[in-house]
């Protein structure tokens, strides 16, 4: 169980004896390069292990990629101001929906004793929770629901929540020491209520998990049967996908996700506009899809990615498929002119050339 000092004496007799040493900026560099000094071992050799590990890795995978980020990260970015400014909003959802002001408590130790809680465990979280959020910002956040970005931070918050909480109940004690039992109860009780409160209000701002789980269940489901599909029927031909996950995974196909998540090519294409759209839905090349992939299948569901219908029928024809679950669906197959569709082609312009004799009497 965390034990955490409840106030600046403890800090500075337990865990940083030099903490309170000197007066002014002067003390505070002095301290700084004591503290930096004592723990420069620990820190070499923690940062000697990460090496030894991620270098090889990072070596490996630059080696087969070719690329020093994930694909990904090339997929989703590249929106400069207007995907800060994304990042801005993503990043105020998931502060809404922590507690809003509630967090606000992360302050009290450092109002009550800006140096103890400088030179205590509180700056290494703040430290992690405020880079990892800026790199959040600059990225522009996500769009699914949840803030899914800041699922690793949600313990450090909370850790740094519960200690502006107890802050927050020592400065009750000290002010309202002189005061009545009644006085130092309602005291209590009113920091109760505004944290409940808050809870309670960011618990009301968002939609309810039945809600959220049906319709992404529904879509998982249906890009599963596509899968099925595909591994029943098509296994070594190609298929387009707003989303490349489930298809992939249960079809093993080749799966061109349609946003650049999986094409290089996709990825890194140039974008007017890019961070003011759908986070990591904005990158796309539909002729890239259709003329150098040259794609076999591509569900009705997102033919509008490359047009509407009337961009697909040169090339492509309406089919309607029935996957191992039963579910009816339509999909976009491509129709070579080496096969069966020159077959087709000829067959109409023997139809038109009798018909034309017809008329002309011969």
């Amino acid at each position: 169980m965390l034990a955490i000092p409840r106030s600046p004496r403890h800090w500075r007799g337990t865990l940083l004896p030099h903490a309170g040493t000197g007066t002014g900026v002067r003390g505070l560099s002095a301290a700084l390069v004591q503290h930096i000094r004592a723990r420069s071992a620990d820190a070499l050799v923690f940062a000697c292990a990460f090496a030894i590990i991620f270098v090889p890795y990072f070596i490996w995978r630059y080696s087969y990629y070719g690329d020093l980020l994930p694909n990904t990260f090339y997929a989703k970015t590249g929106g400069g101001l207007s995907q800060v400014l994304r990042g801005f909003g993503y990043t105020s959802s998931f502060a809404l929906t922590l507690g809003g002001p509630l967090l606000l408590l992360i302050a009290v130790p450092w109002l009550r004793s800006w140096r103890a809680a400088l030179f205590s465990w509180r700056s290494y979280l703040l430290l992690i929770v405020g880079v990892y959020s800026a790199y959040i910002v600059a990225v522009g956040g996500d769009h699914f629901r949840g803030e899914r970005f800041f699922v690793p931070l949600i313990p450090l918050c909370a850790i740094l929540l519960a200690d502006g909480f107890l802050h927050c109940i020592d400065v009750l004690r000290s002010v309202a020491g002189a005061y009545r039992t009644s006085v130092r109860v309602g005291s209590a009780a009113l920091l109760a209520l505004v944290i409940v409160g808050g809870s309670m209000a960011a618990l009301a701002r968002t939609d309810s998990d039945s809600e959220i789980f049906r319709g992404l269940d529904e879509s998982v489901f249906i890009w599963r049967d596509l899968g099925w599909w595909m591994a029943d029927n098509a296994p070594s031909e190609s298929i387009a996908a707003a989303g490349a996950g489930a298809i992939a995974f249960y079809g093993e196909a080749t799966t061109i996700d349609l946003y650049g998540l999986t094409d290089r090519h996709i990825a890194r294409v140039e974008m007017i506009g890019m961070g003011s759209g759908v986070a990591g839905h904005e990158k796309r090349d539909p002729d890239y899809v259709l003329n150098t992939r040259r794609v076999s299948y591509i569900p009705a569901i997102w033919q509008d990615y490359f047009g509407g219908p009337a961009a697909l029928e040169r090339d492509y024809e309406l089919i309607t498929i029935v996957t191992r679950s039963g579910r009816e669906m339509t999909l976009w197959r491509r129709v070579e002119y080496s096969g069966f569709r020159m077959q087709k082609f000829r067959r109409g312009a023997n139809e038109i050339g009798s018909q034309q004799d017809n008329e002309t009497g011969r």
